[in-house]
């Protein structure tokens, strides 16, 4: 089999250049056959650093308020399986370092925190709202 060349275009149809050698050819011969080895030993490593701001960059996050937000925020997480690694942020805004499993689309994982929180801020009688966009 000839090796791949690289297109001349960059994008989703370019391809890097190989070299063929005899692993590459003997592997490619187990596939084909179906006896390679399954990857098992993969590991993917997702760190998200995530800002969300109070609508209009509004003072909405008492102190006395920033730790309980971060519980919740931490529980919401155990429960999608994904943990913050940390946390920190101000009156009107908080950041996150997330580890994101590969299963978790990244929209959904912000839509659920930030649905999350803004429910639990509402119950402490918060008129809150993070910013769009």
């Amino acid at each position: 089999m000839a090796p791949v060349q690289a297109s001349p275009r960059r994008g989703r149809n370019s391809l890097a250049p190989t070299r063929e050698c005899g692993v590459t050819q003997a592997l490619k011969a187990r596939v084909h056959s179906g006896t390679a080895p399954l990857l098992s030993h993969i590991h993917a490593a997702n760190l998200l650093h995530c800002v969300f701001a109070t609508k209009e960059r509004r003072a909405l996050i008492a102190p006395e308020l920033q730790q309980q937000l971060y519980a919740y925020l931490s529980g919401i997480t155990d429960n999608l399986n994904f943990k913050i690694l940390a946390a920190g942020g101000t009156s009107n805004h908080e950041h996150l370092l997330v580890g994101l499993p590969p299963g978790l689309n990244l929209a959904e994982l912000v839509h659920k925190l930030e649905a999350n929180s803004s429910r639990q801020l509402g119950e402490n009688d918060v008129q809150f709202e993070w910013q769009r966009g």
